[in-house]
Parts: structure tokens; sequence; C-alpha cells
């Protein structure tokens, strides 16, 4: 357990000194969270859709393949399972970007 913590806190660390615009939601990945209401794919344009309660939207985008990559799936069903068994997720998301913010991290809470 040690050690997941560890590779979790090198990863998060690694990630924030080379992006300084990305924040966990509610400062913290294992903060509060936040519920998701909806989810959907976007072949078109390549994105994961998924709207949180207060309204807000959220993407993942899984890069230039027609097909959803494993990542995107693998996120689309921790999402999907946050939303049938009413668990609150965090995201790390660019808080740049006003619409359809992007997310590269998830955590769904316990």
């Amino acid at each position: 357990m040690k050690v997941k913590i560890l590779i979790f806190i090198t990863l998060l660390s690694v990630s924030s000194a080379s992006s300084a615009a990305m924040v966990w939601t509610d400062g913290a990945a294992f903060g509060p969270g936040k519920e998701v209401d909806a989810v959907y794919p976007q072949f078109a344009s390549k994105w994961l859709i998924f709207r949180t309660t207060d309204g807000k939207y959220y993407s993942y985008r899984w890069g230039e393949s027609e097909q959803m990559t494993e990542n995107a799936k693998a996120i689309m069903s921790l999402l999907l399972t946050a939303i049938s068994t009413k668990k609150r997720v965090s995201f790390y998301y660019d808080d740049s970007i006003n619409s359809y913010t992007p997310i590269s991290l998830i955590n769904i809470h316990d």
C-alpha cells in the first residue's frame, strides 16, 4: 500500500511540475469530490464527455483513433461505476479552460 501511495504522489508531483494550470477538484485527490450524472462518448470529436451534478462538463480526449482507447474505456467504466453506485469522484483537470474541461487523472472515492 505504501508503494502505491508513493507512486501516486510521484506521478502527481511530476504532473504538477509540468503543467501549472492543472488542479484537483476540491484541491485534493481524496477531497469531497463531485457526483457525476451523465457520461457519453463523442466518436466524431474523439472525446469522452461527462457532466457533474453542479452542471459542469468535463472531457477526456482519447487521441486520433476512431475507436475508444483502453484508457478512455477505463475512464468511462469508472464514471459509469460512480454513477450506478452513487460514489463521488475527483478529477485532475486544466482549470484554465471553461467549457468541456479536459481531465488527465480520475479518482473514485470509497
